[in-house]
């Protein structure tokens, strides 16, 4: 969006909160409760925003559908020296990591419309992290 002279980009820790809280329902049939732990200032420059919240809403709605009475924690951070995006969705109360893949099958598409990628990684049997890494293209806002 653009407001006089600047142009504000969204943040990701806002857009995570709207997620948390349309999750919150669904959480709450599963016992679990949900955690934003995205740092303010992030941003999200030159990508496509309502791909990026279905993928992370994807990805919450998996994690939270496959939870008994667990902590899921959203977290995220730059990486490869801020050209880049890492999300991740980490649950404690995981029961079927092969169901949660299963339910993720519909979110690799969007993921990949976006040029990132999701990873899957299962610690113990109980913790399970969903971790989304798309680029970001700060050029599109440095032109403006």
């Amino acid at each position: 969006m653009i407001m006089g002279e600047t142009f504000e980009k969204p943040a990701i820790r806002t857009l995570v909160d709207q997620l948390v809280n349309a999750s919150l329902s669904s959480a709450a049939r599963h016992r679990s409760f949900v955690v934003n732990e995205v740092p303010d200032g992030l941003q999200l420059y030159g990508t496509d925003e309502n791909m990026i919240a279905a993928v992370i809403n994807g990805m919450l709605q998996a994690v939270i559908g496959n939870t008994r009475e667990s902590c899921v924690r959203i977290s995220a951070k730059e990486t490869l020296g801020g050209k880049s995006i890492e999300i991740q969705v980490k649950d404690t109360g995981c029961f079927s990591s092969f169901a949660l893949a299963c339910d993720l099958q519909t979110v690799f598409p969007m993921a990949q419309k976006v040029g990132g990628y999701l990873s899957i990684s299962a610690e113990k049997q109980m913790n399970s992290t969903v971790i989304f890494s798309f680029p970001l293209d700060r050029s599109a806002v440095e032109s403006h």
